[in-house]
């Protein structure tokens, strides 16, 4: 007579996880404004300083934080314009302007005579 032992062994995995954050990639942009420091890749906690370009000046936040799960907020920081100061007015000529934004040009025309 055989006898036939089998043998039967569950094995149990026990797993434990620790919350794992995420990498931020690049911020996203803001209109008129670059980013201080260009990396491809942050950390979470790490941060972004976004600086209006020349002639611009900013409203609202210029810093912008990685979050844990690696998705960024939308930046709160709008470039606008620079306003200019009028420019004075000649003797016997005219000036021809739209308006007074940085970058923008302002014409004189002389009279005649």
């Amino acid at each position: 007579m055989i006898t036939k032992y089998f043998l039967l062994a569950l094995v149990y995995q026990l797993c434990f996880c620790d919350y794992v954050s995420a990498a931020c990639g690049r911020p996203p942009g803001v209109n008129n404004a670059n980013v201080m420091d260009g990396k491809r890749v942050y950390e979470p906690g790490e941060e972004v300083v976004y600086s209006c370009l020349r002639g611009y000046r900013g409203q609202g936040f210029s810093k912008l934080v990685c979050p844990k799960n690696g998705v960024w907020n939308r930046p709160k920081l709008r470039c606008e314009p620079r306003s200019c100061p009028v420019p004075k007015l000649v003797e016997n000529g005219e000036m021809h302007a739209t308006d007074f934004i940085y970058g923008k040009q302002v014409h004189y025309i002389c009279n005649e005579g």
